[in-house]
């Protein structure tokens, strides 16, 4: 029998709150006797199913544009799309200064002529952009309260209705293995 068999046989012989007791201490003390249940068979263990299904626990979504650097746009959609892009945020003067300083050159090269400022007005030019697209990008999250006020967080992400396989549990969580939004822009 392996451990994680033995593991989950433990949770299931408890009553749904001391099984989250249970999880909360095991994460909490980093003794981490349950860590080796497979990610979804935990969450079944503490009535979490997927953000798709109607039962169970409660998921809550966040909508994203995710962050793409002035390097990754200028190499996946060119300088000109991207120069077109910054005419609402540059003068037209400078939008000419860089159609000419950047003819002919590679992503790299015209990425130096750009100030700190451009490359960052590109990125959340291209972000709003985005933003009315149809596709749709989400992290959900769902909650199980424990004692002492802690919180048992799972989180999955949805990429255009589609939910990954890679489910994140409270282990990941305290461990900092988390979807970091830094730099996304965030939709509702």
């Amino acid at each position: 029998m392996s451990s994680g068999t033995t593991a989950i046989g433990i949770l299931e012989s408890m009553t749904m709150d001391e099984r989250i007791a249970e999880v909360a201490k095991d994460v909490l003390s980093k003794t981490d006797r349950y860590k080796g249940i497979a990610a979804h068979d935990l969450a079944e263990l503490l009535d979490v199913h997927g953000p798709s299904e109607n039962i169970g626990r409660h998921w809550e979504r966040v909508r994203y544009v995710p962050f793409m650097s002035a390097e990754s746009l200028l190499e996946e959609f060119g300088v000109d799309e991207m120069l077109q892009l910054l005419e609402s945020a540059l003068t037209e003067e400078r939008i000419e200064q860089l159609v000419e300083a950047t003819d002919g050159l590679d992503a790299k090269a015209a990425l130096r002529l750009l100030s700190a400022d451009e490359q960052r007005a590109m990125e959340r030019a291209k972000q709003e952009e985005d933003e009315d697209s149809e596709y749709i990008q989400e992290v959900a999250y769902c909650e199980v309260p424990s004692a002492h006020d802690k919180l048992l967080m799972f989180e999955v992400l949805i990429d255009d209705g589609e939910v990954s396989k890679d489910l994140r549990t409270p282990y990941d969580r305290r461990d900092g293995k988390v979807f970091d939004l830094t730099g996304c822009l965030i939709r509702d």
